[in-house]
């Protein structure tokens, strides 16, 4: 006997970040939705960098805190 088991979906957390601080955090379980609201904040805030990574890891250059890695 065999049992289907469907893996949890893969939330994605979008950040809008002014140096250092993520000052938008939002979540959300639908990837096509978080590029949506990516690509928003990409427009509503266009000085300002924009993240879209998986919940739980830090963004490139980042410490899982959200400050920079001191690189």
């Amino acid at each position: 006997m065999s049992a289907d088991i469907a893996a949890p979906p893969a939330v994605r957390q979008i950040q809008v970040w002014l140096g250092s601080h993520a000052f938008i955090d939002h979540l959300e379980p639908d990837p096509v939705e978080a590029a949506s609201y990516e690509d928003a904040m990409r427009r509503q805030f266009a000085c300002c960098r924009v993240t879209n990574t998986p919940h739980g890891e830090a963004p490139p250059d980042e410490t899982a805190a959200g400050g920079p890695t001191g690189q």
